[in-house]
């Protein structure tokens, strides 16, 4: 039978064994790891530019404040999530010196840590990729695909060629 601690034990190697070395803007250097598509998938979250493009004609759903409750939960999850060594943990006084609460992180670190786990810049450097140009439709060199250029051939005569 396995024991909560042995299972967290194997959990912390784990993520040693994915995390690496993240400068942070202030200059502190921490082991994180980031979240892959599996697990953002449990969280019901997309990395940002990929939500922010599912967003039909530039139109933003409605925000609620549940939303924004929501959302703050889920970010407060991915700091866990993220950082390995030293560990985000909301209960700091129970551990030892190897754990941080999130409210004594700076704003600029945690802004980073977001940023780098949900792959913003990695999204942004795709936003040029076959973008619709004003102007183009189908056959315009826009994002659909035309149709080949077909030539008239006319009538070639009884020379070799297909003949149904």
């Amino acid at each position: 039978m396995a024991r909560a601690s042995e299972w967290a034990a194997r959990a912390g190697e784990r993520a040693r064994a994915e995390a690496a070395d993240l400068e942070l803007p202030s200059g502190q250097v921490i082991l994180a790891r980031r979240p892959d598509a599996a697990q953002l998938a449990v969280w019901g979250r997309l990395p940002l530019q990929l939500a922010a493009a599912s967003v039909k004609g530039g139109e933003a759903p409605a925000f609620t404040v549940d939303d924004g409750v929501e959302l703050m939960a889920f970010y407060r999850d991915l700091l866990l999530y993220c950082c390995v060594e030293p560990r985000i943990s909301t209960q700091p006084e129970g551990c030892a010196t190897d754990a941080i609460h999130p409210k004594d992180i700076p704003q600029e670190d945690w802004e980073y840590i977001l940023r780098w786990a949900m792959r913003f810049e990695e999204g942004r450097n795709l936003e040029g990729f076959r973008r619709r140009r004003a102007g183009s439709g189908v056959g315009g060199d826009g994002e659909d695909v035309g149709s080949a250029a077909i030539g008239s051939l006319g009538d070639t005569g009884p020379s070799i060629g297909i003949e149904f």
